[in-house]
């Protein structure tokens, strides 16, 4: 499908911040806010543009996440995993990969200190399958959409009724 300039530029504000208002990209454009409306309609039902939440780490209390890849020479069965990570809240997304690595877990800690004491533990843990991993700090500013757990949600300094919220949305 082509994609024009404008559709391109009306994109990329989109993307830079999907909730300015439709008058504020038509300002920006020099088009009127009923044409700006009509083409990010359009956009949005051609493309399929969706639009998700992103949560600060720091209003949740989390100053360390990390991307741990994990490789076993003994793959550890499902329900050992899964028994595993329903008992840790740092782990906010795990998944089961191919390849160079068997797992790919995202992990956010209140604290650098409180990452590495989990990253220890999933260590020593899973030691007897000879567990290997490569873990890198999460350097970029904007991630996208990674669900946190709802523990780690519940456990943040937000008022209850934006913790209730933020528990929902991220569901």
């Amino acid at each position: 499908m082509y994609v024009d300039i404008l559709s391109r530029k009306i994109l990329r504000e989109l993307c830079t911040d999907s909730r300015q208002s439709t008058t504020d990209i038509a300002k920006k454009f020099g088009i009127s806010r009923y044409y700006a409306a009509k083409r990010i309609d359009l956009l949005e039902k051609t493309l399929g543009l969706k639009y998700t939440l992103e949560l600060d780490p720091k209003l949740l209390g989390i100053s360390a996440i990390h991307i741990l890849h994990a490789s076993f020479s003994k793959r550890p069965s499902d329900e050992e995993l899964s028994s595993y990570f329903n008992t840790i809240n740092d782990v906010q997304f795990a998944a089961k990969t191919r390849g160079d690595f068997d797992l790919l877990l995202f992990v956010a800690s209140r604290s650098l200190s409180d990452y590495f004491k989990w990253e220890i533990s999933f260590w020593l843990r899973f030691a007897k399958y000879g567990i290997h991993t490569v873990s890198s700090e999460v350097l970029v500013k904007h991630l996208g959409i990674i669900p946190f757990n709802k523990e780690t949600i519940l456990s943040s300094s937000l008022s209850p009724i934006y913790k209730k919220m933020v528990a929902e949305l991220n569901e």
